[in-house]
């Protein structure tokens, strides 16, 4: 009886050091990097109109920038997830944008509700510094392209046509 028990117990040991590859919903690893690279777009998309929004503000005297502050921590703690996945996929030029685009967010998430003029020069001239709204467009439009890409080889391939 303490043979089959320690029998088990080494069996049960060597299953569980195996490495194991879940599928994510049955979907195969190319599947995945699409869905992610889709959303990583959008998500870059949404960054850009809010940066280009408050860069583009020609008001006088204190704005009001309650609003922007909410998107910019929620889009902040997106782009965190979308950094990590990357991370995980082995895109590190997607990863290195979302973090630099993620200091930007959080920066502006955690500022007054309030903000002289003055501040959205500077934000200006930080996001012209390190070009980030030119490497969010960028990145977007090529994101977009290669999931495009990707769709469409995938429509000529065999099985496609059987469908």
């Amino acid at each position: 009886m303490a043979l089959l028990l320690v029998a088990a117990f080494l069996a049960g040991r060597q299953v569980a050091e195996q490495p194991v590859q879940q599928e994510m919903a049955g979907l195969p690893g190319e599947g995945r990097e699409r869905i992610l690279l889709m959303t990583v777009a959008g998500h870059l998309e949404r960054s850009e109109m809010l940066l280009l929004e408050l860069v583009n503000t020609r008001d006088n005297g204190d704005i009001d920038v309650s609003v922007e502050r909410q998107l910019a921590n929620e889009l902040g703690q997106e782009s965190r997830l979308y950094r990590q996945a990357a991370q995980e996929a082995g895109k590190m030029d997607v990863a290195v944008l979302l973090e630099q685009l993620e200091t930007v967010l959080v920066e502006l998430s955690h500022g007054p509700q309030t903000v002289p003029s003055s501040d959205l020069g500077e934000l200006r001239v930080r996001l012209d510094e390190g070009d980030v709204l030119f490497k969010v467009r960028v990145l977007g439009t090529r994101l977009r392209q290669e999931v495009n890409a990707g769709s469409r080889s995938d429509e000529d391939s065999p099985a496609a046509r059987e469908i």
